[in-house]
Parts: C-alpha cells; structure tokens; sequence
C-alpha cells in the first residue's frame, strides 16, 4: 500500500476490559504512527469485536486519526451479517466516513475467491465503494489468476 500508510489486523477483544486495554495500545501506536507522518488502518475482522461496524466506529472514534480498511469478505462473513444484524451493504453505509482503503475478495460460502465469482452483492455494493473514493484498492486472493481475474472485474467498474 505504501511506507505511510500501515494496516492493523486485529484479533478479538470480547470484555469492556480488553476492549478499553486495546483502545489504549491502539492510541499508543497511533499516536507514534502519527509523529512519523504514518497513516494507520485498522481492518475489519470477521469476528465478535470487530465484526461488529458499531465497534468498529466506535473503535476510530476511540483512537483520533485511526482510519479503517474495509476487506470485502471479512465484512461479509462478520457476525453482524451471519447474525443478520444487517447486510454487507448495512456494514458499509455504517462505516462509510472512516473507510480509506478496501481489501477486494468474494466468498463462495467455504473460502476466499475471485471477485464476482462468490456471493458479495457487487451490484449494490461497487456504486458505494467507488463514491467513498478510496485511492488504494489491494486485491487480497490465493492465486495469480484469480487476482488478474478480480482486477479485471474491478477494472470495468472503473470504467464504467
């Protein structure tokens, strides 16, 4: 993505205490991130605590200047939409002001897969990812054909 910009892959904080804990390592590294004119990303994860958008929101909101990478799959296997808490599209209209970057990737009901091929709604949802306007997009796959297939697919929405 680039030397100023870093992302965070979280693991589970369940507890008030282990969620207060991490917000403080959180502002910690921020804050350090900051000073050397480093951006940092969390991404969303798929389970309890950062599954949640209305954690993740709160999360940013906890750490000042923390932004969020948004990962297509991650969202969509997340329990609030397993749970059916909301929809794929409901987790990013929630998160929509902190998203900087999206980690594009389907899901065939078993594992990651090419763009398209799996079952994200990218009709509805390529209108909103392309208006938030992010200027990095990483394409995060297996193998070398379904990343040159996933760019391609992504290509046309670009070029629409």
């Amino acid at each position: 993505m680039g030397w100023d910009v870093f992302l965070i892959h979280p693991g589970p904080a369940e507890t008030e205490e282990d969620k207060q804990r991490a917000y403080e390592a959180l502002r910690l590294i921020n804050e350090r991130a900051i000073a050397l004119d480093i951006q940092l990303l969390l991404e969303n994860a798929s389970g309890p605590f950062n599954g949640d958008p209305h954690e993740l929101v709160r999360t940013i909101k906890e750490v000042p200047g923390l932004k969020l990478t948004f990962d297509c799959s991650h969202a969509y296997r997340s329990l609030f939409c397993r749970e059916g808490k909301g929809t794929l599209i409901d987790h990013l209209s929630i998160v929509t002001p902190f998203v900087r970057s999206f980690q594009f990737n389907d899901f065939d009901g078993k594992t990651n897969c090419e763009v398209g091929k799996g079952m994200l709604p990218w009709q509805k949802f390529m209108p909103m990812a392309l208006a938030i306007g992010c200027e990095t997009w990483a394409i995060e796959l297996n193998t070398i054909h379904e990343t040159v297939a996933s760019r391609d697919f992504l290509q046309r929405w670009l070029n629409r």
